[in-house]
């Protein structure tokens, strides 16, 4: 067989591979269809086996597509699909392939190959792809037959070979533990089965072939499963080389590592090249023990419980004894005889030979420590080696055996048995169902598989032993699993047993012995428990009836939550479970009783858990009466509440005397309209707010009205205030008045809005009110308010401003007439300015950056104050000055402005008045 070089097999592995992933990865999407020309079918053979693929070969413009999927699936590559991109990467190995649908190109490890014909879906989601492209981009021997109508592909079988295979002496044992091995993995393991180790002669080496390789017998090479790592690992003493002979010291070899492929990909096997020749030059060694095992014997938890096995060297008369080496399994694969020769005489056990047998047994001792220096424990993985001590080193060194199997000591002592702390008769069924056995578990449950209760009549119980429990008939106990928990509670099954197979009975004397059943893997003994105290089972949880039940009509839904039950709870629940309530029209109720009650269908009647309190429901919107009809508003009903037992016997349950009839009927109220809020004052308080509405017509159904005022940014969400809302607004929040108070209402001073924060200014609300109906929930909420908001008084503005120009041919002027405020009660006096309409300079006002804010700031130097007249007048004055302290100039556009300012207590807020754009005046003289 040619010896394939790393270049060869990426030729190999690229044209093998990149076929099948080529062909698959179209298969990841569907985006359009094309239309195949009719033809015969084409069938495509792989190696010389037809591939049955759910799509044949199509003939496409002259050109043959084939099927991807079947393709791909030969040979298992990985695919993966991106969707946003349209893109499929295909890997298998070190060969990337990637696709983008819709283009003519493939991309083969970073490569560009050309499409001479798109790839096509067809028929509803079956990509093809040009033959030609699998040939030329390839360089696969794809062949297409068009007289045989076949696409023939033809796939190489080979597998990689191994690199860098080294072999080197590590000691001198004069076998094969003196040997280490490394190579490197093959590039490609996708293919690889195992790596098998052949160690040849090295006179036989130049002619060792992979045929040679391939018939290799099992016994005389070493087996290497791939991990996807490089490999470097020691031989052993009882290795052989390809002709069955044991390594031997003062041969040479040469070491070859054959790549074994994969049997379900008929893979063929790739073999190495030799490593450098290597001779094996131990120093001649006494014989080794075989036949090593250790075991755990005991519980000291020391080396008491380590027992040590194994068959004497087989020519003793060279031994002078023997030394057993406790190595921490961590360490152990490094320990060798140089190791163990190092050893400290308090670091081993010494064994003498003995004169019989061929087999030595010996438990160490309690002072025994392991190679590092420790004593020996439980909880430890520890593998054990025996040296065979040579009673003349000069003509023979010592031996070491191999590591026996790993151990770690445990705790073995025997089961402790659990303990019964409660049996318990907790039903009225008569038979198993009634016993209840509370138990705590074995103290180490690791020993323990699971448990078995046994109900053995007390007059037996005297002679009931772990022996007739281990005898008991499987259908005569129960088992139970283990939890893990302290403690167990459980009550047995209908058909639980005695332990002589008779039923489990009413007013029979019981006693309940538990065991726990051992591990078998550990062969742990079972333990029994102690006899639990006698047990009788009698008929004792029949209840008693709930008493006063009373019904209320509290809603207005049209359904169950209009129905308000009340009831007197049981006086000693202990044995209550839960109560059920049962609404039965009342034309039925003479005939409901308590074996209809049993048999009504869960869907029909309300479950209500134990308070320990009176109970007091509204049923569900969902609740029907006993016949499955939906509760609704003109129909009568009695109710009736039964009493279930915690023994699940029907016959213990109690029914309830009937409640008072009750039609449901409309009692809801209707809520007011048309609210309107004023601001009456300006004290920044509620006492500003004034609230009228128009109140409902079912007033005689009202108790009180609730005034609201709320955050309009609140309000104004979705859903922000609602009737649930204002029905839980705290009582301190709204202002509640009687149905026959006057209205408007004026709200107090200390009134608070509805999240009970005080009214207060520069904050916008909304008022809405709550119907409060009587004798329900059926409260009414009004739409809100207008907005309404709470600020400073603004003093009554100058109006009808004017502006003219009364220059002379000297003097440059403008007059400013304007109507004073029709209320002067709260103006102190007017300021008139004139603003240039300029371009900004240094923070000077014009008329683009001038309004009340910074007529507030302007000096009253720099304008002209007009004293109030008392009345609503015309008046004017004369300005040679504009708003910044400058004289009037030629050319200059003015607006005049008047200054309302309030008198300071009246009114604190001032107001600006300006005359009209088109009344500017730009300045000139006349």
């Amino acid at each position: 067989m040619k010896q394939m070089t790393t270049a060869d097999w990426e030729e190999v592995k690229v044209k093998r591979f990149g076929l099948a992933l080529i062909l698959s990865v179209f298969l990841c999407t569907s985006l359009f269809q094309s239309q195949a020309q009719a033809a015969p079918p084409i069938k495509i053979y792989i190696n010389g086996v037809e591939l049955n693929a759910q799509q044949s070969p199509v003939m496409i413009g002259n050109r043959v597509l084939v099927p991807m999927r079947a393709m791909f699936e030969a040979l298992n590559a990985k695919v993966v699909w991106n969707q946003g991109q349209q893109r499929v990467t295909a890997t298998k190995g070190s060969t990337t392939i990637s696709l983008t649908i819709g283009s003519s190109v493939a991309v083969i490890n970073g490569q560009n190959v050309a499409l001479d014909v798109p790839a096509k879906v067809i028929n509803g989601g079956f990509t093809v792809v040009p033959v030609r492209f699998v040939s030329e981009a390839l360089g696969q021997d794809v062949q297409w037959n068009s007289a045989a109508q076949t696409v023939t592909v033809t796939l190489t079988t080979e597998v990689a070979p191994v690199s860098n295979v080294n072999a080197r002496t590590v000691s001198q044992q004069g076998d094969g533990s003196d040997l280490q091995v490394s190579f490197n993995r093959a590039q490609d393991e996708s293919t690889i089965d195992h790596y098998r180790v052949l160690v040849v002669k090295a006179g036989n080496a130049p002619y060792f072939t992979a045929a040679n390789a391939d018939n290799v017998r099992s016994g005389n090479f070493t087996v290497i499963n791939k991990d996807g790592r490089d490999k470097s690992f020691k031989l052993d003493s009882q290795t052989r080389d390809v002709d069955g002979a044991l390594l031997q010291s003062g041969s040479s070899y040469a070491v070859f590592v054959l790549s074994v492929g994969n049997q379900d990909g008929n893979y063929n096997s790739a073999l190495s090249r030799a490593s450098s020749t290597v001779t094996v030059t131990g120093v001649p060694a006494v014989s080794v023990v075989n036949g090593l095992s250790v075991r755990d014997v005991s519980d000291f938890g020391d080396g008491r419980d380590l027992s040590v096995t194994f068959n004497k060297a087989q020519n003793e008369h060279e031994i002078s004894n023997y030394r057993i080496f406790v190595v921490k399994s961590a360490s152990s694969s490094s320990f060798n005889v140089q190791s163990a020769n190092a050893v400290s005489s308090s670091n081993y056990t010494t064994v003498n030979k003995t004169n019989s047998g061929y087999g030595i047994t010996t438990s160490l001792n309690s002072s025994a420590r392991d190679t590092s220096g420790e004593l020996i424990r439980k909880g430890v993985s520890y593998n054990v080696f025996v040296m065979s001590v040579s009673n003349n080193t000069n003509s023979k060194v010592n031996r070491l055996s191999s590591a026996s199997s790993s151990i770690t000591l445990t705790d073995n002592s025997p089961i402790t048995a659990p303990v019964i702390t409660k049996v318990e008769d907790v039903s009225d069924f008569g038979d198993g169902r009634d016993l209840l056995v509370n138990f705590n578990k074995s103290a180490d449950e690791s020993k323990v598989a699971s448990y078995r209760i046994f109900v053995v009549k007390n007059n037996n119980a005297s002679s009931f032993n772990l022996n007739s429990a281990n005898s008991v008939n499987s259908n005569n106990y129960h088992t139970v699993s283990k939890t893990g928990a302290n403690t167990l509670s459980l009550t047995l099954p209908s058909n639980m047993k005695d332990v002589q197979g008779a039923a489990i009975v009413n007013n029979q004397s019981y006693r309940v012995f538990l065991m726990a059943v051992g591990n078998d893997k550990s062969n742990y003994v079972n333990a029994l428990s102690s006899a639990s105290s006698a047990i009788t089972l009698n008929n004792n949880f029949t209840v008693p009836a709930v008493t006063n039940v009373r019904v209320s009509d509290v809603g207005d839904n049209d359904d169950g939550r209009d129905l308000q039950v009340t009831f007197n709870k049981v006086a000693d629940e202990s044995k209550i479970s839960h109560y059920r309530i049962f609404v039965v029209k009342s034309g039925n109720a003479s005939r409901f009783n308590l074996n209809t009650a049993n048999a009504v269908s869960y869907n029909n009647y309300t479950y209500v858990g134990k308070t320990g309190n009176n109970i007091s429901t509204t049923l569900a919107s969902g609740a029907t009466d006993v016949d499955g009809a939906v509760i609704r508003s003109g129909v009568n009903y009695q109710v009736f509440v039964m009493s279930v037992t915690t023994a699940n016997n029907l016959t213990g349950n109690a029914l309830s005397q009937a409640s008072a009839n009750i039609t449901l009927i409309n009692n809801s109220a209707s809520a007011p309209v048309n609210v309107r809020a004023d601001i009456v004052d300006y004290k920044g308080n509620g006492s500003d707010l004034s609230v009228t509405f128009n109140k409902t017509v079912s007033d005689n159904q009202i108790s009180s009205y609730r005034i609201m005022v709320v955050d309009a940014d609140q309000a104004n969400k979705v859903n922000g205030f609602t009737l649930g809302i204002a029905n839980n607004v705290q009582r301190n929040s709204y202002t509640e008045i009687s149905p026959n108070t006057t209205l408007p209402v004026r709200l107090s001073e200390k009134a608070l809005d509805a999240q009970g924060i005080a009214i207060s200014r520069d904050k916008t609300y909304k008022v809405y009110v709550l119907a409060v109906s009587k004798g329900s929930n059926n409260n009414a909420l009004s739409a809100p308010s207008n907005d309404v908001r709470l600020q400073e008084p603004s003093v009554t503005p100058a109006s009808n401003v004017n502006l003219s120009n009364s220059s002379t041919a000297d003097a440059l002027s403008l007059t400013v007439s304007f109507k004073t405020a029709s209320n002067e009660a709260n103006v102190g006096n007017y300021l008139v300015m004139l603003v240039p309409n300029v371009s900004p300079n240094n923070g000077q006002y014009n008329i683009s950056n001038f309004d009340l804010t910074a007529a507030n700031r302007v000096p009253t130097s720099n304008g002209k104050t007009v004293t109030k007249q008392g009345k609503e007048v015309n008046t004017s004055t004369v300005l040679e000055f504009d708003v910044n302290g400058n004289a009037l100039s030629v050319g200059t556009t003015y607006r005049a402005y008047v200054l309302t300012l309030g008198n300071g207590h009246d009114a604190t807020l001032n107001n600006l008045t300006s005359s009209p754009a088109h009344n500017d005046v730009t300045l000139d003289y006349k």
